[in-house]
């Protein structure tokens, strides 16, 4: 198993991957992951040939157009890491691999705060318990997309992992 950047062979299964789980970080298409590939936070964990996780993250100063991003940039006055979306096939849950893709932000990005949104309606609740077991509080609430989530942030200096 190996967490690496993001190549221009992986975005059909990012897309694949994605697509899986859109209801909770909605559906994308190829052009979206071709247009993020140089992102400075896109990684995948291939193992065995295949993608099993992959994480889409940015810094403040990106150039994103997404509501959520945007209210982060509106909320928060230091600089921080966007995490727009994390997702692990459903076989490989509860193994660890969306906290090894967070530790490898952590290692690779300086900013003292992470940041992303939890699905609050339609709920999340699987979701919401492992971000908090891992330190992130949530900041507040906000409606975009047609989803209720929960805002939330970890401070590198109060992690839980």
């Amino acid at each position: 198993m190996q967490i690496r950047p993001a190549e221009e062979k992986d975005l059909e299964a990012l897309v694949k991957l994605n697509n899986l789980e859109g209801r909770w970080v909605g559906e994308k298409t190829i052009d979206f992951f071709r247009k993020y590939l140089k992102q400075q936070y896109l990684y995948v964990v291939e193992e065995e040939g295949n993608i099993s996780a992959f994480m889409l993250a940015m810094s403040n100063s990106s150039d994103y157009d997404s509501q959520n991003f945007i209210w982060f940039k509106k909320e928060l006055k230091d600089a921080f890491v966007y995490i727009d979306r994390l997702v692990v096939l459903p076989n490989r849950r509860r193994q660890g691999l969306d906290t090894m893709l967070i530790k490898k932000l952590l290692e690779d990005c300086q900013e003292r705060y992470l940041t992303g949104e939890i699905s609050l309606k339609p709920e999340n609740p699987e979701s919401i318990r492992h971000h908090e077991r891992l330190g992130f509080k949530k900041k507040g609430d906000f409606s975009a997309y047609g989803h209720d989530c929960g805002m939330y942030v970890l401070d590198r200096e109060k992690i839980n992992f």
